[in-house]
């Protein structure tokens, strides 16, 4: 009888279990994960944990009061490029792996030990860009933008070249900002044109300004000095039907073979 009585226990039991979907989990151990850079965003990679449907990724700011999810994901790596943060402060992750029975109840691990990444200070392409133009960029601006990273100083680092046109009383400006070894100038120069660009050999970005009022031209030279910041010259000009180079009078002949050498530089555009 008693055998009878046990039977039937294990297999209501056995019934039990098939109806409702209760399953038994072993703990799941906290995740382990590393960051590490993704053209200015930081990537977070897990280490894969064993039983564990997918993880969820959690994010904290200095100015956040409470962790915000980034990503729940079955993948092991995830980069974040949502962070929103000033540049060279620590932004906080952990990480959270759970499982997933067939009737969708979900059992949490404990949260990974905190790591922290550092925003960059330097530039990073769409991410600095992006930053630099939706800053400061003026309201009434043309939908011309765009960016290149070149080592102006000759330093071994690019340098983000941000380009753009903005209407000023009138007057489109060419807007042209330079972030170097952490600090950052501007210049404008009136141009009536979309100009062209060309990256020079000695490290110069060099644009041709069109003149309006008198019908000429200056193909200026900008470049980042790490002591005078940003600096600009004019390479050639050409006005009243003449060419000079500098301030010497010169031929359309030099001025091509000059142009001749010269890069076309190509802007990439602003998410």
């Amino acid at each position: 009888m008693k055998k009878r009585a046990l039977l039937f226990v294990l297999t209501l039991a056995a019934a039990i279990f098939v109806l409702t979907g209760v399953e038994a989990y072993a703990a799941l151990t906290k995740p382990v994960f590393a960051i590490s850079d993704n053209n200015g965003n930081p990537k977070i990679t897990i280490t894969k944990v064993s039983g564990a449907t997918g993880y969820r990724i959690y994010r904290k700011t200095p100015t956040d009061t409470k962790w915000v999810k980034v990503a729940t994901t079955r993948k092991t790596t995830l980069t974040d490029t949502k962070w929103q943060a000033v540049d060279g402060v620590q932004i906080r992750y952990t990480v959270k792996a759970y499982t997933k029975n067939a009737a969708g109840k979900v059992t949490w691990s404990k949260a990974a030990t905190v790591k922290t990444w550092t925003t960059p200070t330097s530039p990073y392409g769409d991410l600095i860009a992006s930053r630099y133009f939706r800053s400061y960029k003026n309201p009434t601006f043309t939908e011309y933008a765009g960016y290149a990273l070149i080592d102006l100083d000759q330093n071994g680092d690019e340098e983000l070249v941000l380009v753009y046109k903005e209407v000023n009383r009138g007057i489109e400006l060419l807007q042209i900002w330079y972030h170097a070894d952490g600090s950052y100038g501007r210049t404008a120069a009136v141009s009536v044109e979309t100009p062209a660009y060309y990256s020079a050999k000695e490290h110069s970005v060099v644009f041709e300004i069109q003149d309006e009022a008198t019908g000429g031209f200056s193909l200026r030279a900008f470049s980042f000095d790490p002591a005078k910041g940003l600096t600009s010259k004019d390479l050639f000009t050409y006005r009243d039907g003449t060419y000079y180079a500098g301030e010497e009078e010169t031929t359309k002949s030099a001025y091509d073979a000059y142009m001749s050498g010269l890069k076309e530089l190509k802007l990439r555009s602003i998410q």
